[in-house]
Parts: C-alpha cells; sequence; structure tokens
C-alpha cells in the first residue's frame, strides 16, 4: 500500500496573483463602467475593491461596504471580480484598486474617465443608421491639470 503524502504533492497554500491587468474604461456620464480584476490561487485571502485616491473600500468579497447604491461587486468562482458603477457621474472619475489582503498585500489599478454626456445630436428618419453622438459638457465644466 502507497503513502499518498509521498507520492502526490499537494500544493502548498500558493501564493494568491493576478492574471492579467484591469483594463482602463472611458464611459459617458449616466452609462455604466466595469472593471475586471481576474485572480488565481486566491485561496484563504479575500478580494477588496478601493477607491485609489482616498483609499475608501467599496467592497471586500462580494459584499459591497459602501452607501453607494450604484457600486455591485460579481465574481465568477472565485476568479474573475467585477466591479459595477451604474449611472456614471462626474465624480466617478478616477482610479480603482482591486486588493489581495496577501503579506505582502497585492494591488492593481484600474482607471475610469466619465466623459461629458451624450446627446442624439441628429437623426436621419430615412436611415436609422445615420445617428451622431456629441459629448455636452456641463457649463461649470472646468480644466484640471494631471
Amino acid at each position: 500500500m502507497r503513502d499518498l503524502n509521498q507520492s502526490q504533492q499537494l500544493p502548498v497554500d500558493l501564493e494568491p496573483e493576478f492574471e492579467g491587468t484591469i483594463q482602463n474604461i472611458s464611459s459617458p456620464t449616466g452609462r455604466e463602467a466595469i472593471l475586471t480584476c481576474s485572480v488565481k490561487n486566491l485561496g484563504r485571502y479575500k478580494v477588496g475593491w478601493l477607491r485609489a485616491s482616498d483609499q475608501t473600500v467599496l467592497a471586500l468579497q462580494g459584499r459591497v461596504v459602501t452607501q453607494n447604491s450604484r457600486i455591485s461587486v460579481v465574481h465568477e468562482d472565485f476568479r474573475t471580480w467585477r466591479l459595477r458603477i451604474r449611472q456614471l457621474r462626474e465624480t466617478d472619475r478616477g482610479c480603482y484598486m482591486c486588493q489581495i489582503n496577501a503579506s505582502p498585500m497585492k494591488k492593481q489599478i484600474g482607471c475610469i474617465d466619465v466623459q461629458g454626456e451624450c446627446a442624439l445630436h441628429s437623426f436621419n428618419a430615412i436611415d436609422p443608421k445615420a445617428v451622431k453622438w456629441e459629448p455636452i459638457l456641463p457649463e461649470s465644466f472646468e480644466a484640471r491639470g494631471g
């Protein structure tokens, strides 16, 4: 009879790591934005989403901890974590951090660029494909330095 411990080495608590990078996105106000963070070997660790600028925790695992009802998190098999922000506002512009609570902490950052509202500029009733969209910037729009 074989000793299973000698013949088959079980993985020793593999360190979690990111698969790929979070893609930055650009979306108009009023729409939704989804940032995707992919992780492998998560094991006993947890994934959190934070607003990078002020380190505000938005969600831990699948549980949203912010009072902002426009924010949700979904995950697939504890590998793919999606931060979804509905009805985008100008204040949602910025970078968001996907964090694994390993030691040392691991993080990836993805950014959302929120553009002015899109409005239907003109419509040709004969050709429904002839729709033109133009950004409408609020009158209070101010240029900001990077």
